[in-house]
């Protein structure tokens, strides 16, 4: 976890449990969709076991505004080829949020993903 201050470490320890829940649900949302199922096509829902773990938490200032990048590990199955049934990471998602000082809550801003 990184944080810029003391002072938004309590900020985000203040909105977790709504920064993660909005995180997981914005991530099952983008994975739902049918452009996934597709086995040429990156990511395939079909290779991913559904775990994920928390992987990074940044929280800082950037032009005026504190920024909070969520970044889960998704975990998929290794190829046949190599060690059938074998999980590791396979996606990366970092769900991106700004604060909004006046309503006292992120709001959710976009995703980046990538292969790991």
């Amino acid at each position: 976890m990184n944080f810029e201050s003391d002072d938004l470490e309590r900020l985000y320890l203040d909105h977790r449990k709504d920064l993660i829940e909005t995180a997981i649900e914005e991530c099952a949302e983008y994975l739902d969709a049918d452009d996934w199922m597709d086995e040429d096509v990156f990511p395939c829902v079909k290779e991913m076991t559904g775990e994920w773990y928390l992987a990074s938490v940044d929280v800082r200032r950037e032009g005026g505004e504190v920024m909070a990048q969520i970044y889960l590990h998704f975990l998929g199955r290794c190829s046949e080829e190599s060690m059938s049934g074998e999980k590791d990471d396979y996606l990366g998602i970092e769900a991106l949020f700004v604060y909004d000082s006046d309503r006292g809550e992120f709001g959710f801003d976009g995703l980046n993903t990538d292969a790991i």
